[in-house]
């Protein structure tokens, strides 16, 4: 009875979280988004909050010195899809979760890191999302581990903003 016992338990605890352990198979951005652009360093900086503002995604740090831009915490739904058989759901997204569509998802909250480094042939800008959470109602509320990664979307928009210098 005891080993019937402990195989069902663990069989219980591995199942309540297929949910969010569930991987992503499509092929995304994995680590950060590095670009090289040959405009000068204020013009791509200018670019660089251009587009964080036009996007409406608030600037926690704005260090054009050192080169860097991040923001506050974003809790957009509408940026954010699920992956089911290596398909998004939403083309348009800027984070993927392999969650297959989870109901139980309120909100995910991510940042938004930008670093710019001079070269000696122009900028390198390196992009990155941080500190994702998921927010979930059922079992007790935040900081469920789903598998992520980022669409490539966003950054590739942001790279095409301060090549083509198009506002």
């Amino acid at each position: 009875m005891k080993p019937i016992f402990i195989t069902t338990a663990i069989f219980l605890l591995l199942t309540s979280c297929v949910d969010y352990l569930k991987l992503i198979s499509g092929k995304y951005v994995e680590g950060p988004y590095t670009f090289a652009t040959r405009r000068p360093y204020d013009c791509v900086w200018h670019d660089v909050t251009d587009y964080f503002n036009a996007s409406k995604l608030p600037l926690r740090i704005a260090d054009s010195l050192n080169g860097r831009i991040g923001t506050y915490y974003i809790a957009r739904k509408d940026k954010i899809s699920y992956e089911t058989n290596g398909v998004i759901a939403d083309k348009n997204a800027w984070l993927v979760l392999g969650a297959g569509g989870s109901p139980y998802l309120t909100a995910l909250t991510w940042q938004w890191d930008v670093t710019l480094n001079k070269t000696d042939t122009g900028v390198l800008v390196c992009v990155r999302p941080l500190n994702v959470t998921v927010y979930k109602t059922l079992r007790g509320g935040y900081g469920y581990r789903y598998n992520w990664l980022s669409t490539g979307v966003f950054e590739k928009m942001l790279e095409e903003r301060v090549k083509t210098g198009k506002r």
